[in-house]
């Protein structure tokens, strides 16, 4: 048997599932809940989940980047587990908060580093804590402007330093240990 298009029905009549040709021209497999209502869709490369409104909430994603995106029941976009696509990135964690503003990250770059970064509502980068490609590890601070207040943390020549700089972006002072 070869048709574009093959519905499952129950015993009713009652469309279950719908195997097509989207109009990508790539294959679609709907899988529908008791009330008729898609709730799967399955793609090459991705698979989404949707809510008995019609939002997708969940979608598996196999490229650009691969991983698991998730949304709230407003459709604001919350969660993102995600690998690549490179050389931007290597693997993340980002989180959005119920207002849609992206507010935290983990991470790692494919030149080795690690991160942590905490943003406020307006985007604003507040807090960092990673470690660099050259192996130094430092804590940031930026205050509300997203101006670099402080930083805390090793430096490649072997120091550790604690500076500081003012809001208009002056550096203001540094303690440190020598160097090895």
């Amino acid at each position: 048997m070869r048709d574009t298009s093959f519905e499952l029905v129950d015993e009713q009549g009652n469309v279950k599932a719908t195997l097509t040709v989207g109009p990508d021209g790539d294959g679609l497999l709907a899988l529908r809940d008791a009330a008729g209502a898609v709730r799967v869709l399955v793609r090459p490369g991705s698979i989404d989940l949707i809510d008995k409104e019609g939002n997708q909430r969940v979608e598996v994603m196999e490229s650009g980047p691969g991983g698991l995106a998730v949304w709230d029941e407003n459709g604001r976009h919350r969660i993102l587990v995600g690998h690549g696509p490179a050389p931007d990135r290597d693997a993340s964690v980002e989180l959005w908060d119920s207002d849609g503003h992206y507010r935290v990250g983990l991470g790692v770059w494919p030149d080795g580093s690690t991160g942590v970064e905490l943003l406020d509502d307006r985007g604003n980068v507040r807090g960092r804590l990673g470690e660099r490609p050259d192996r130094t590890v430092c804590v940031e601070e930026w205050d509300r402007e997203g101006q670099l207040r402080a930083r805390f943390g090793d430096r490649p020549d072997g120091s550790f330093t604690v500076d500081f700089w003012d809001r208009d972006g002056t550096y203001r002072h540094g303690l440190g240990s020598k160097p090895d």
